[in-house]
């Protein structure tokens, strides 16, 4: 579209918009610190950053004007008018019934629990109220009995979890070094506007149109936000899995020796360990749900690399989307032939034959669905979503089963200076079911292959069910 014709002011892009009115939050957990130096060392590193990005002081707010009638609901960064010094940016808090071992060595949590660990350690609300600011970033520092929390609560309609973890990173420099290099991070102003022409030129399709519904993934029930919040805890589970390596490698291997037996299929290039892992998790919540027939999860895909030219790294804004990828059909007979033959011989494997046939099945669902946003998908995307003329009725939608990934998020090298260093734990707190996060890869020494950490957001009629399922079990031993 003409960009002429939007508001001149920090508009949010038209992805920014498909994301509910959330505040996320990632703790990051220290425990060796020298606590004379962490107040300093945060307060002047998160001044230098907010220096950087003075944009961070704003507020988003609904746009007014000639310019923005074009669309119902369309939403800009409103900056502070009065220097931004960062001292508004950080609050430090006491708390030492609290423990970074505790927190972090818990297998289990439930979900009340949970809310009320977010509350006391997260420095926005997790769903702010229509009277509250809509702030894009703050953080606090709680002291605890062993160590330090380090929270940052960023607003999902600004950030995505990308966007997020790159300013994390920003705040590590500042906090490590007397003098930072300059950095050459692309104009956030510029890259959100330009992300409004990406579909210019291009039809977009009814297709398009499926990812997205009238309601904001978390609507406004009678009693409020707090309320919903209450409701989506009481009956949940949260849970911290860890698997090793070693079995999604087992478990990739057979399922790859299973599309070689398909013979080349282009629509399944290659099958990546996220995919098997995910499409094992996918496999084992929708039968603790009792669905047995087809049925649709929800995956989250970072549209950052599928760009053709790539998109600027160091990008803040949401170029990410949810994609619903359908459950794969039952194994056919073939399938459940060539699985008895892979897993002769390998005693952990042989009694999930049927198993390990749905398993490949749901992953070549996911990569299938994962290698259709395109260049030309995404940028069809985005024209379908400029020609919609009222913004809020572009949301994001829940699905029975939702995952996404941090895996990939670089948060645990980070080098917060000599008086934090490197965090211990990186975690989440306070999500609605059904979710599962794989959480960001903790490097240790060994033989390269680290193992999966994963946070599940469950009911907890499903976990209970899922205590009994072989395959959760198999994963989990």
């Amino acid at each position: 579209m003409a960009l002429g014709a939007l508001p001149d002011t920090h508009i949010l892009s038209p992805i920014d918009h498909t994301f509910p009115e959330v505040n996320t939050c990632y703790y990051l957990y220290f425990q060796r610190i020298r606590h004379g130096d962490v107040q300093l060392t945060l307060q002047r590193g998160v001044e230098r950053l907010v220096r950087r990005y003075p944009f961070l002081a704003g507020e988003i707010v609904d746009s007014k004007g000639s310019k923005a009638a074009r669309y119902s609901g369309l939403r800009h960064v409103q900056e502070s008018v009065s220097a931004a010094n960062g001292c508004s940016f950080i609050e430090f808090r006491q708390d030492f019934s609290l423990s970074v071992k505790a927190i972090t060595e818990a297998t289990t949590r439930s979900g009340p629990e949970d809310l009320l660990l977010a509350r006391k350690l997260s420095p926005l609300p997790l769903l702010p109220e229509a009277s509250q600011r809509k702030c894009l970033v703050r953080f606090r520092a709680t002291t605890v009995s062993d160590g330090l929390v380090l929270a940052m609560g960023f607003s999902h309609s600004f950030f995505d979890a990308n966007g997020a973890a790159h300013l994390l990173e920003r705040l590590a420099e500042c906090c490590g070094d007397d003098s930072p290099e300059p950095w050459n991070d692309p104009d956030d102003q510029s890259l959100r506007r330009t992300v409004w022409g990406l579909g210019d030129g291009i039809v977009s399709s009814r297709k398009h149109a499926e990812h997205f519904g009238p309601l904001p993934a978390l609507a406004k029930p009678p009693g409020g936000q707090v309320s919903l919040l209450e409701a989506l805890t009481v009956n949940t589970m949260v849970c911290r899995w860890k698997v090793s390596a070693a079995k999604v490698e087992m478990l990739k291997r057979a399922c790859i020796r299973l599309l070689s037996y398909q013979g080349n299929d282009a629509r399944i290039p290659y099958l990546s360990s996220l995919d098997v892992l995910t499409s094992c998790l996918s496999t084992c919540l929708q039968r603790s749900k009792g669905i047995a027939g087809p049925s649709k999860a929800g995956i989250s895909i970072n549209l950052r690399g599928r760009l053709n030219p790539t998109w600027p790294s160091g990008y803040l804004g949401n170029l990410a989307t949810y994609a619903t990828v359908p459950s794969g059909s039952a194994p056919t007979q073939q399938e459940l032939r060539a699985a008895k033959q892979i897993t002769y011989g390998l005693p952990r494997l042989s009694s999930l034959t049927p198993d390990l046939a749905q398993v490949y099945r749901n992953a070549c669902s996911l990569r299938e669905t994962i290698s259709s946003f395109d260049d030309q998908f995404i940028r069809g995307l985005v024209s379908w979503l400029v020609s919609q003329p009222d913004l809020t009725k572009v949301n994001i939608q829940p699905y029975v089963v939702n995952f996404t990934s941090w895996r990939h998020l670089n948060l645990y090298d980070l080098e917060f200076g000599p008086s934090l260093r490197r965090p211990c734990h990186v975690l989440t707190h306070g999500m609605p079911p059904t979710l599962c996060l794989v959480m960001p890869e903790k490097k240790v020494a060994g033989d390269g292959r680290n193992d999966w950490d994963i946070v599940s957001y469950l009911d907890m009629d499903d976990y209970l069910r899922l205590n009994e399922d072989d395959l959760i079990r198999f994963l989990l031993e």
